[in-house]
């Protein structure tokens, strides 16, 4: 093999590595020029034996990119997802706010409100118990309800948008399919051990 064929190999097979990290992020949908970034303020500290704690906190940055248009009575949802430990097909909201926002042209409103969660979790061996932060999902729809932008940090939310909300924050277990499968009990949940 030619060392210019090498090239192009090696060249194919380091945009498949990036094009498949790129499409692990965060991503969005929706028709407005609106830019959405969610900072994932993370505080993992060790407890007792194997248990681990996690204080999550999230922070949304909305930017309007459109220096012309403003927008008015902007209804958001902000839904902060953790995953089971043991079973990695069970989740549960740890974050469900709605809140409302005017937007200028080429202005960004924060929206830091979401308080801190406190997770535990015990991820060792056979003994895996607890939530841990997994991700989270921004949906922002217009004054008559017309969804104007979604964000994910996880792609595969995005067709769930609309079930997210029946779910009760710490309180209602759902699968990967957006189904509720049970209730968060005090000794299994880890959100309180």
């Amino acid at each position: 093999m030619s060392v210019q064929c090498r090239l192009v190999v090696a060249g194919l097979a380091w945009m498949m590595v990036l094009g498949g990290l790129a499409e692990s992020r965060a991503a969005s949908q929706g028709r407005a020029r609106l830019d959405i970034k969610v900072e994932q303020n993370k505080d993992k500290t060790g407890g007792g034996w194997d248990r681990r704690s996690e204080t999550v906190e999230l922070v949304v940055h909305v930017e309007n990119k459109n220096l012309t248009k403003d927008y008015s009575g902007l209804k958001a949802v902000l839904y902060g997802i953790a995953r089971d430990s043991a079973n990695t097909k069970r989740y549960t909201l740890i974050v469900a706010d709605k809140f409302t926002f005017d937007l200028a042209g080429g202005k960004t409103y924060t929206y830091d409100k979401s308080g801190l969660v406190t997770l535990m979790y015990d991820k060792s061996g056979s003994w895996r118990q607890g939530y841990r932060y997994y991700a989270h999902v921004v949906v922002i729809r217009d004054v008559n309800g017309q969804l104007l932008k979604a964000d994910a940090s996880q792609s595969k939310w995005f067709k769930y948008i609309d079930n997210l909300g029946k779910f009760k924050v710490q309180k209602d277990v759902f699968n990967d399919k957006c189904r509720k499968v049970g209730a968060l009990h005090k000794y299994t949940s880890g959100m309180w051990y």
